[in-house]
Order: C-alpha cells, then structure tokens, then sequence
C-alpha cells in the first residue's frame, strides 16, 4: 500500500457482514466510479479492529470526505483511521462522543503471522499485502 497520492482512509461500513449493506455500498461506490465522480480507487481490505475481523475500505481522503463520511455507510463506527504521506503516519480518528484524533506511528507492511498477532491490521486484497501499526 504505497502512499503515492497524499493522504488516504481506511474504513469500514455499518452491517458490513450484511450481504445487502454491502452490495447497497458497493453499488454505490461503482456508481460514482462510473460517473468518474472519484478521484481514486476504493480498494477492498479485510482486518482486525480491536481483535474483530471486519471487512474495510481504502480510499483517497478527498473522496471519502466527499462520498462516505455523510453518506449514512459510517454513522456507527467507532474510528476511520487516516494515513498521511509517503511514510503511511497513522492517525485514528474518532467519530463518536469524544472525537478525537490520536496518532499511531507509520503502518507498515509485515509478515501475515506477525500480522495476525496483532488486535489490529489489514490485509489488502488486491496486494496480498498485511500491514499493522507501530506506534513510534
């Protein structure tokens, strides 16, 4: 997951595991592709959050500021976590009551059995690629 392009989202939606909700997202996203409504790819992620596997979503920060945030896909997740620059520095930020930003360290790419014994990480499909965060 090279960082070429700015600053990028990773995150998941609401009933991901709900075949409907994620064909209604899915759909969604393809219509706006089609529309070249998008500035980039949405790539699809699964992972680990706080120990739960979930499926996540990659995407330019300008596209999911513009068509995810408000979209009504997000309204009950905990965080989103941001990834700025080249060096992929890790942000979380929380989207609830408290919200606040907390800084992790860079994500970097690791083994899958190191991935693994980590509460959190992500491994994008279209790479093969696992990636956690370090906090620095």
């Amino acid at each position: 997951m090279q960082n070429k392009y700015g600053t990028y989202v990773l995150f998941s939606i609401d009933n991901a595991d709900d075949l409907r909700t994620m064909a209604k997202f899915l759909s969604t996203m393809d219509k706006l592709r089609a529309l070249d409504k998008l500035k980039g790819e949405i790539k699809l992620c699964i992972g680990s959050y706080q120990d739960v596997m979930e499926y996540s979503f990659l995407c330019r920060k300008d596209d999911f500021e513009e068509h995810v945030r408000n979209s009504g896909f997000i309204d009950n997740q905990d965080s989103i976590l941001v990834l700025e620059g080249d060096d992929m520095q890790a942000s979380i930020e929380f989207l609830q009551e408290d919200k606040h930003i907390l800084k992790m360290g860079r994500l970097v790419s690791v083994d899958k059995d190191v991935a693994l014994t980590h509460g959190g990480w992500t491994y994008v499909i279209e790479s093969g690629l696992y990636y956690t965060g370090f906090i620095e």
